[in-house]
């Protein structure tokens, strides 16, 4: 079977896209007919579909583990076709593998990688579903509370502030800590002019300017890049609603910042509260913010994707070498995700 057989022009630019940033070692994986099916399959889920810099981690994840395994993928596909339980048992043992080289989060990606990659090759995701065995006396994992959009939606709708000013900035605080995952103290201190931390990573002036330029020149969305709590880069972005407001409120200050509140968020906290109070929900706090921002995105991108929006530690340490992802690789990824952050619908 050939690619041509399979794929239509708007794939093909694709594929070519993802060649052009795959290193060459990945090549050969995409001769492969189950490789192929994924990836076509994946680049038509969804509004959108795949895009290539999610498709370069799925290529790289299922290149190790052949690698780890000393077959191929079409290989890999018939085997756990023919024995799923079998199959799961091996997915065990690569993790256990994983976990003895790097952090947990990036061994539950890499297997995250495999399992999509049978389930879109007809392998019933069930049958395979990774899970880390439970120790003795353990208790299943219960998820921080998350905000929904109607929540969202009704906090932001909340009137008796006590101006018009804190209530205009509070909707701001709203939609930037939502649809952003910047944390309190790093929005609070956010120097729209700023552009240390992009230099630091080695950013070109051509791949990243200031926040403040790129709302000038009317960039959509516009792209954030941070020196997290440890040292942590962070690359996000401001959609169209945060931007609209930003513009509304004739901000930023000529001091570059966003918001009038003092940095240490403590007139952030006792304004959260008001919301919990108006709202009779106690968990609405200024964090939980990034939390709307992981659930709604955890089954959009992939975890390394997702780490790096968030600034997660994985890899990425400011003043380190760093080879990893880049503003230009996840403005199109945001773009393909931000309908399911945003609270209202885009005008017509």
């Amino acid at each position: 079977m050939t690619q041509e057989a399979i794929v239509d022009d708007e794939f093909s630019h694709f594929m070519t896209h993802l060649k052009s940033i795959l290193a060459e070692q990945y090549h050969d994986t995409l001769k492969y007919v189950t490789i192929i099916r994924f990836l076509s399959r994946s680049y038509r889920d969804r509004s959108g579909g795949i895009d290539p810099t999610t498709a370069r981690f799925y290529i790289r994840h299922i290149f190790e583990f052949c690698e780890f395994k000393q077959t191929d993928p079409d290989k890999v596909v018939a085997e756990a076709r023919s024995s799923p339980a079998q199959y799961k048992l091996q997915l065990e043992e690569w993790f256990d593998f994983l976990i003895g080289e790097q952090d947990r989060d990036t061994s539950v990606g890499k297997i995250t990688s495999i399992l999509a990659f049978l389930s879109k090759n007809g392998i019933e995701r069930e049958d395979l579903r990774y899970k880390k065995p439970q120790r003795k006396g353990s208790r299943e994992k219960s998820y921080p509370w998350a905000p929904t959009s109607d929540q969202l939606r009704q906090a932001y709708s909340l009137e008796g502030w006590k101006s018009k000013k804190l209530g205009e900035e509070m909707r701001l605080y709203l939609l930037a800590g939502s649809q952003s995952a910047l944390a309190a103290d790093d929005l609070l201190s956010l120097d729209t002019r700023d552009e240390t931390a992009a230099r630091k990573m080695g950013f070109r002036p051509d791949e990243y300017e200031s926040v403040e330029k790129q709302l000038r020149k009317g960039k959509d969305p516009v792209c954030v890049v941070t020196e997290r709590k440890g040292g942590w880069l962070q690359i996000t972005f401001f959609g169209s609603e945060v931007i609209a407001k930003i513009h509304e409120l004739k901000k930023p200050s000529k001091d570059g910042k966003l918001f009038s509140f003092p940095e240490d968020g403590r007139k952030l906290r006792k304004y959260f509260v008001i919301i919990q109070e108006a709202m009779n929900e106690r968990e609405f706090a200024s964090h939980k913010l990034r939390r709307y921002f992981e659930t709604k995105l955890e089954t959009e991108l992939h975890p390394t994707v997702l780490d790096r929006m968030m600034g997660h530690g994985a890899s990425g340490k400011i003043n380190e070498a760093y080879s990893g992802l880049r503003p230009a690789d996840l403005e199109p990824v945001y773009k393909r995700v931000y309908d399911k952050l945003r609270l209202f619908p885009p005008a017509s």
